[in-house]
């Protein structure tokens, strides 16, 4: 391809700057820090404090469901020792960086940029939104855009750099391991494509940051899955019930972002018409390659909807946007033989061209026809889902001000933190706010986001039989386990949950090297003491008595309009 003239230089640069300008002003206009996102920042509290990777002080627990993002956090957090800014900044600079790495393909090709990026963003409610929010979206993007640029110059010339592809996969991965199905499809399509001429060694090289963070993870806590895993999947919620509320997640993201999820359409078909290209067609490497980015966009979305979605109303299809619109990008750039004459060319050549490109017409119309749907940017917890019980509005926002200031319910989880601080061990179902607050004491989490014992039991049936808000399944805490926590003793707990839960405590907390937790984690890893969990869940629910009910704690009930039932300790389920 001949080089644009120097003119296209000038103005790729100009549009590039002035887009990635606004795009930021825009991120920083919606600032904003979620109540989830304040448990990954109390384990860095308590890191930098001494205590290590922990989320309660007396035990070893992976909380946290974005190791890199943590660590991207920790230094800076380390040094102003303030939540809020430590995570907006954090955020603006990966949103930097993943439009500044996504756009420099096209920095010669202003029409792209301008048209292929910046507007699809701009316009999207979800990547707006979660931007910020103190969750690690704003780095999901920024290391998929570094995958995929080098993915496609990989397409466009022979010479493939595998360990670099597998470094970046394996980063993005372990910023959150469910991204494994973006970038898996991608990487797969280049092995078999040079399956006799791949460089395995590089490869697997490229691949250590995952396979040591595995490592550590399995060392360290246990196990080589943050604790959200099973809290979130081993609910006991009929597969059926999980997707139908996944549905609904993917219908109401449609409803409040048509820009988004016209994207995502978007980069379905291109995905669809290059699959087609690559069968029937000509150019088969570059068409398959393309339509793999598609293929992994399309797996992560159904995932997103096979668990039920979130309460977090977006968050999970931010990626699949930015995925699908540089997939869109991409394609809008090869609409013509020579992409630069998009942005001057004659009207006459390109015309037939365009036309040609329904993808094109589809986004370009969405766009035009969202519009007038950007939701109001006013600072506020992205969308309400009517198919789910509503959940707390805590959070902290960005005012006009330039000061941080908290939600009203945001405000009680901070005062019932602060009350919390005066005992030793509290159970309160709320891990966020309330858990910044209340400093060194032990929190039990009724939603098993951070406690393991109650992450592999069921959940509950709450409110006239449902369950709950998605991905926050609360669960019966089992008679004794509270006195357990307090004082060591397993005494008050059934024969057999204790049999299962003396060496998952061994586990968590007991030295890492020492010889007998390394032999027991590998028993309970490979599940020789799920037989003790099986019996105990078969066990009727026993009626708690004074004598060995230790449900009445003193703990505050959390503040929110539909008040959890204090409900005396029994049978997990």
């Amino acid at each position: 391809m001949d080089r644009p003239h120097w003119g296209f230089a000038i103005a790729g640069v100009a549009v590039l700057v002035a887009s990635c300008t606004a795009l930021l002003r825009a991120v920083y206009a919606e600032a904003w820090i979620g109540e989830d996102a304040f448990i990954t920042f109390r384990t860095i509290d308590n890191f930098v404090r001494g205590h290590g990777l922990r989320w309660n002080i007396d035990e070893r627990v992976q909380t946290y469901t974005h190791p890199l993002w943590l660590f991207l956090n920790l230094p800076l957090y380390s040094h102003i020792r303030d939540i809020p800014w430590t995570s907006t900044i954090v955020s603006l600079i990966c949103t930097t960086g993943a439009f500044l790495t996504a756009a420099s393909r096209y920095w010669r090709r202003p029409f792209v940029i301008a048209f292929g990026l910046y507007v699809p963003l701009m316009y999207s409610v979800a990547f707006l939104k979660y931007s910020t929010s103190g969750f690690e979206n704003s780095l999901s993007h920024f290391c998929f855009a570094g995958f995929a640029v080098v993915f496609f110059r990989a397409l466009d010339r022979e010479e493939i750099p595998w360990g670099g592809l597998a470094f970046l996969g394996a980063l993005g991965v372990t910023n959150r391991m469910d991204t494994v199905l973006l970038y898996a499809p991608p990487l797969a399509v280049l092995l078999l494509l040079h399956l006799r001429t791949a460089r395995w060694g590089r490869f697997l090289l490229g691949l250590s940051p995952i396979f040591g963070w595995l490592i550590f993870s399995t060392l360290y806590y246990g196990f080589p899955y943050p604790n959200t895993g099973p809290a979130k999947l081993n609910t006991g919620i009929p597969d059926h019930v999980l997707f139908h509320r996944g549905v609904q997640y993917a219908l109401h993201q449609i409803r409040q972002d048509p820009v988004g999820s016209v994207m995502i359409l978007t980069g379905a078909a291109i995905a669809l018409g290059r699959l087609a290209q690559a069968v029937f067609g000509s150019d088969r490497r570059r068409s398959l390659g393309l339509a793999s980015i598609g293929v992994g966009s399309f797996a992560y979305a159904y995932y997103v909807v096979s668990i039920g979605g979130a309460w977090n109303a977006g968050r999970h299809w931010t990626l699949p946007i930015f995925v699908s619109t540089l997939l869109f990008a991409e394609q809008l750039a090869t609409v013509s033989r020579e992409g630069r004459h998009l942005a001057f060319g004659s009207l006459r050549t390109q015309l037939p061209q365009l036309v040609k490109a329904p993808a094109v017409w589809i986004a370009a119309f969405s766009l035009a026809l969202g519009a007038g749907y950007v939701a109001d940017r006013r600072p506020s917890l992205p969308y309400k889902q009517p198919h789910m019980r509503w959940t707390p509005h805590s959070y902290k926002y960005l005012g006009k001000n330039g000061k941080w200031q908290m939600s009203r319910e945001a405000k009680k989880f901070n005062g019932v933190g602060r009350g919390l601080r005066k005992r030793k061990i509290a159970a309160y179902p709320a891990a966020g706010i309330a858990g910044i607050a209340a400093g060194r004491t032990i929190i039990i989490d009724a939603y098993a986001l951070t406690d393991p014992l109650l992450a592999r039991l069921p959940a509950k049936k709450r409110f006239g039989g449902g369950w709950g808000a998605t991905d926050h399944y609360e669960r019966a805490l089992p008679i004794g386990y509270i006195h357990a926590r307090r004082t060591g003793s397993l005494e008050r707990m059934s024969e057999h949950l204790a049999a299962y839960y003396e060496p998952l405590r061994r586990i968590i907390t007991e030295p890492v090297f020492d010889a007998g937790r390394l032999a027991t984690l590998l028993a309970f890893n490979y599940g020789s003491y799920d037989h003790h969990r099986a019996a105990y869940l078969a066990e009727p629910p026993p009626r708690p008595s004074k004598k060995t009910s230790d449900s009445r704690d003193g703990s505050p009930r959390p503040p929110t309009r539909q008040r959890a039932r204090a409900a005396p300790e029994r049978r997990g389920g």
